[in-house]
């Protein structure tokens, strides 16, 4: 240097320099990058500044989970987040996979000839009886019994109240459930036996003896039967059928199963009256809660001599266990009055209609006891009723 000189050096503020961050996803899941730009979704690359340290998290979509990660460090604590180190233009790619539903194991077993089915594909039992249904799942299955067979009841899932074919299954478990089916018989017997001396027939025919008669009617048959009694006998009562209100030596019977019956007869000549509640009619027929309504009451003397008065009646509104003599009911009569052989007499009481339902209405004549009658057994008679 011949002199001196003076030099100057000028600097600039460089660009920063970005590359770019790009997400592929497989399965259904999100990606969110923190610092912010990737939201993948929709935005599935960023630019990011040299030198920074980007960090990924993998949201999994309903019914998947995240697989892994491709091109970043997975965190040790956190598999779903890994960090990306901008230094050039990178791809990441986020696995998610399908998760496969937890299911459990329907068993269906039979119990008779029938078949069961399920609404939702699988059971067909018949053959196939046994399937697997997804957690949570409702499965509703129906019976279809076999010709000449009957469905009698489930076990094992909830009967279906509008429809006792049908019951549900809710799948939280392995379970089994059984369907019972029984064979229809194509008839029940009828045995008569009796105390005392009397013949009883029936109606159809079939039934023509003394004790021990033993005849096999049709299912559902309603079959009617008589007492005669033999010479110096009188009947006295039936047991297992239902008397006839105009005719006290003739009843009905249903047979919906094997059915005993008993006829009494006696050769005791006994005067004694007998009150018999024929007819219950109510006014209205089905009453509301809270509401008052009546009970016309018929009576008839089916003894066989005058009932005298002083019989007391008494109702009530809802009773289905049978009274004891003095029992108090809702409504009363001090006096049924008094009534020939053989005749009928009609009380009416005003009572009030209890709680919402099917509800049971007790009549009790001669309450109080104080008659001697032939049969105390037809002093009280239940009605069902429904109080809206």
């Amino acid at each position: 240097m011949a002199s001196a000189k003076t030099v100057t050096a000028t600097f600039i503020v460089a660009a920063p320099v970005n590359y770019q961050l790009t997400v592929k996803k497989t399965g259904s899941g999100s990606i969110n990058s923190d610092p912010n730009g990737i939201n993948c979704g929709s935005n599935c690359s960023a630019n990011f500044e040299s030198g920074s340290a980007v960090i990924l998290t993998a949201v999994p979509a309903s019914g998947y989970e995240f697989n892994s990660w491709s091109g970043c460090t997975p965190f040790a604590t956190n598999p779903l987040q890994c960090q990306v180190d901008i230094n050039k233009a990178q791809t990441v790619s986020a696995t998610f996979t399908a998760v496969a539903p937890v299911t459990y194991q329907l068993t269906v077993s039979k119990v008779g000839n029938g078949a069961v089915s399920s609404d939702l594909f699988g059971i067909n039992c018949g053959s196939d009886c046994t399937e697997n249904f997804a957690s949570g799942k409702l499965v509703t299955l129906t019976a279809k019994p076999d010709t000449g067979a009957t469905f009698v009841s489930w076990s094992g899932c909830a009967a279906v109240a509008a429809n006792p074919l049908q019951c549900t299954v809710k799948m939280s478990k392995a379970q089994t459930v059984t369907a019972t089916f029984a064979v229809i018989p194509s008839g029940y017997t009828l045995t008569v036996n009796t105390t005392g001396n009397g013949v009883i027939t029936s109606n159809p025919l079939g039934i023509n003896c003394g004790s021990g008669c033993i005849k096999t009617f049709a299912s559902d048959a309603v079959i009617t039967l008589t007492a005669k009694p033999a010479d110096g006998e009188t009947f006295v009562r039936w047991n297992g059928c239902i008397a006839s209100a105009t005719n006290p030596m003739q009843c009905r019977v249903t047979l919906t199963k094997t059915i005993t019956v008993t006829a009494e007869f006696s050769n005791k000549t006994t005067l004694e009256a007998d009150i018999q509640i024929t007819d219950v009619v109510l006014t209205p027929i089905s009453p509301s809660a809270g509401k008052s309504f009546t009970a016309q009451i018929t009576l008839k003397n089916i003894g066989n001599i005058a009932l005298a008065s002083g019989s007391h009646l008494e109702v009530w509104a809802n009773e289905p266990t049978g009274q004891s003599c003095g029992a108090i009911g809702d409504a009363f009569a001090d006096d049924i009055g008094q009534l020939a052989r053989n005749a009928s007499t009609t009380i009416t009481v005003k009572l009030i209609a209890p709680v919402k339902g099917i509800q049971r209405l007790r009549v009790f004549a001669d309450s109080q006891c104080k008659v001697t009658e032939l049969s105390e057994r037809n002093n009280q008679l239940i009605k069902r009723y429904t109080v809206k």
